[in-house]
């Protein structure tokens, strides 16, 4: 595209996309490889440079712990697993990028700071917003951990030329917690993995809920059962289709599925997804309401299929459903559940909220997604790519 920069040879700008487990398409919910393809069609090519030191350098690490006594338990932020990590992607980018020709989007705070000036960071959930949740990592952060985590933060946003956020959730932790300029704190969103067709027609007569979570608690699934069964009472031919890791199920009017591979690892799963794609396209309505979700791609990829959602206000889910594509609830209050979910019940009101879902999931196709971290990155011309998905006002003001 015209808008993309362009080295001195007059070829197009590598980015490299840094972060841990970046090579896997399902790492990160498929965002490293989703904006990769993004990127592609904005005309850069991409480098991926994973974070992972090898097998043997973590084993050497541990054994050298272990002989001197400290405590491994807090492993994945331990500092000499920081600084190894950091040696490591210094020595991977000389080798991937040469000539020093690349412009760089770090993914993550987990291995320090050791890219060059004019890198961009991009991410849904700072450390600071990871300590206010009280089951995050399964209460394992150690507060010290998690203090010497959050000065590292702190500098890598303070070096970096701008910073993404997939939602203005954690636009506004990446001001207010750790005071960066807001002119350099853009919401770009996370892409959608998985792009459903909607159906040439749906019946909205009958209220049929989908509740796609494979972390069944964490997902709030119990709350949906409870909220679904006072539904049905109001509503009798309300159905509710559950694809999780979910207990035994017997209850009017509820399918348990199971687990279903979803997101990212679909796509290597035909059958799996084809069943997917049967749900997604009868139901009619998405109901989620997790304890927190930093940003949840489920959303976007049912509001591409013109599912409005019933969604969690604890996190990001505002810019995944779209302000007018869904009802948000406290995932605490089982009333405020049930008074969304017999709202969607109404034809009129959910075929209003569909329309909405799926105008916003627009926003969220990876290569929209991508232009907005290639024009913060200086790679994308502004005229080529998207406005940021929430304007700075609106974040800043909460």
């Amino acid at each position: 595209m015209s808008g993309a920069a362009m080295t001195a040879s007059g070829s197009p700008t590598p980015v490299g996309i840094v972060g841990r487990l970046v090579g896997s398409p399902q790492s990160w919910s498929g965002v490293p490889a989703g904006l990769a393809r993004g990127l592609l069609d904005h005309g850069c090519s991409s480098l991926v440079v994973s974070a992972e030191p090898s097998e043997r350098l973590e084993a050497a690490l541990r054994r050298w712990l272990a002989v001197s006594g400290r405590d491994d338990s807090t492993w994945p932020q331990r500092s000499e697993l920081v600084w190894a990590r950091e040696a490591v992607v210094r020595r991977r980018i000389r080798r991937a990028d040469p000539d020093g020709r690349a412009r760089w989007v770090q993914m993550g705070s987990e291995f320090g700071h050791p890219l060059p000036r004019g890198f961009v960071t991009f991410e849904d959930m700072t450390v600071a917003l990871a300590r206010r949740l009280p089951d995050y990592l399964g209460g394992e952060l150690h507060p010290g951990v998690a203090r010497r985590w959050e000065r590292r933060q702190a500098a890598i946003y303070r070096r970096a030329r701008a910073c993404c956020a997939a939602s203005g959730w954690a636009a506004a932790s990446i001001v207010n917690d750790y005071g960066v300029d807001p002119a350099k704190v853009h919401v770009v969103g996370f892409g959608l993995n998985v792009e459903i067709e909607p159906p040439a027609s749906r019946d909205w007569t009958t209220p049929r809920f989908l509740f796609v979570g494979n972390d069944w608690e964490r997902k709030n699934g119990e709350q949906v059962l409870r909220a679904f069964s006072r539904v049905r009472e109001q509503v009798p031919d309300a159905e509710l289709d559950v694809v999780s890791d979910h207990p035994p199920i017997s209850m009017p009017g509820v399918r348990g599925h199971g687990r279903i591979a979803t997101g990212s690892s679909a796509f290597a799963e035909p059958e799996a997804r084809a069943r997917l794609e049967d749900l997604f396209r009868r139901a009619t309505c998405f109901v989620l309401p997790s304890r927190y979700e930093p940003f949840g791609v489920a959303y976007a990829e049912a509001g591409f299929v013109g599912l409005p959602s019933v969604a969690t206000t604890v996190g990001g889910a505002r810019e995944a459903v779209g302000r007018d594509g869904g009802l948000f609830v406290d995932p605490a209050q089982l009333d405020d559940l049930v008074a969304a979910m017999r709202q969607m019940c109404v034809p009129e009101q959910v075929m209003r909220y569909s329309a909405a879902a799926r105008a916003h999931a627009e926003q969220l196709r990876w290569t929209a997604v991508a232009g907005r971290v290639g024009c913060a990155l200086g790679v994308v011309g502004e005229s080529e790519a998207p406005a940021d998905l929430v304007p700075r006002e609106e974040w800043l003001a909460g």
